[in-house]
């Protein structure tokens, strides 16, 4: 929200070059933010770290296990991983895309990114709700078919409302994913959770890491953000087919007489 703004109002009032201030600024604001999170987000000694192994464990976890064909801790690395590489392609280029392009003004390309912004803040708690009401494989397959058509749109269609509508969609998802995936990691590990699950983000990053790095390339080479977003698009139906062919359930083997 903060970068859709305030960014555009800056580059207008000290120029195109003011780029590298604004990525200081930028890099200010995350290096507060990490401050405030080392001292507010310090772990402390509680009564359920002296309770015996099994006792205190929140009985959603049970209940999301009803279905036997939930998506297994393998498959939950391989989408994760892609999920990172495809996302990052949209959140990084899609701005420029709109405005090399598109031709959207950097003040119209920022208003729309701040869309994103705001949708962010309430796609964790409405796909947390949906997972433990749907399961984790079923809203992860809906996740994965929304965000997958927020990405089609801008390929398809170049009005201002069709790219708002997809930064409304991206952003609704987008933390959604994080959280179905975090609790489905949460689900099958238990205790270890929390080592599993920074072993899955930093896969996660990886692929974040690398989509970056061929979104650029893709553009230099083409000249264009169209195969960029293609590849992007390609991604997220990779993890949509991923996600249903890991669920779906197998037919047991008959012992022939």
């Amino acid at each position: 929200i903060v970068t859709g703004l305030l960014l555009p109002y800056l580059l207008f009032q000290l120029g195109k070059e003011a780029w590298r201030q604004c990525w200081f600024l930028l890099a200010l604001i995350t290096f507060l933010v990490a401050v405030i999170g080392c001292i507010f987000l310090r772990e402390k000694p509680n009564q359920t770290a002296f309770l015996p192994p099994g006792l205190g464990r929140d009985k959603r976890s049970s209940l999301s296990k009803r279905e036997s064909h939930e998506l297994t801790l393998k498959a939950i690395f391989i989408i994760y991983f892609i999920f990172g590489f495809s996302y990052n392609i949209y959140a990084t280029y899609f701005v420029a895309y709109m405005i090399g392009e598109i031709r959207l003004t950097a003040k119209t390309a920022g208003d729309i990114w701040a869309i994103f912004g705001w949708m962010c803040m309430g796609s964790g708690l409405i796909w947390g709700y949906l997972s433990d009401r749907l399961g984790r494989r079923k809203a992860l397959l809906w996740n994965n078919g929304i965000i997958s058509l927020s990405v089609l749109l801008p390929l398809l269609f170049y009005e201002p409302f069709i790219m708002g509508f997809s930064a409304f969609l991206f952003g609704g998802t987008f933390l959604g994913t994080v959280t179905v995936v975090a609790a489905s990691v949460g689900d099958q590990i238990g205790e270890r959770r929390a080592s599993v699950y920074g072993l899955v983000t930093l896969i996660h990053g990886i692929g974040q890491f690398l989509g970056t790095i061929s979104g650029g390339y893709l553009k230099d080479l083409t000249g264009s953000f169209q195969l960029t977003f293609i590849v992007s698009l390609t991604g997220f139906l990779l993890c949509l087919v991923l996600t249903a062919l890991n669920g779906a359930p197998r037919a047991k083997p008959v012992d022939l007489p």
